[in-house]
């Protein structure tokens, strides 16, 4: 059974320069994905979510209103991985 998901500033978790609305997502201590707001985005729907552990997929990934609309479509995608 997956674990709760938890997000962590990329600055705290990777080397570089990152804005303070990027986002790690880790299930446990393992990283599984990224939440990030991005300016190119659909009207409406600026953040960004992604899970990067899996094979590049467009059910891996997609865009929210608000960074916890992101989190919650993320998770949702993680427990219910998309059949091919």
């Amino acid at each position: 059974m997956a674990g709760e998901l938890s997000l962590i500033r990329a600055t705290g978790t990777r080397d570089g320069e990152w804005s303070a609305d990027e986002y790690d997502v880790f299930e446990g201590n393992r990283p599984i994905g990224r939440i990030a707001l991005r300016s190119q985005a659909p009207e409406g729907r600026p953040w960004f979510w992604s899970i990067t552990v899996r094979p590049d997929s467009a059910q891996n990934h997609g865009f929210a209103v608000s960074r916890e609309q992101a989190m919650l479509e993320l998770n949702a995608r993680w427990l219910n991985p998309a059949k091919p």
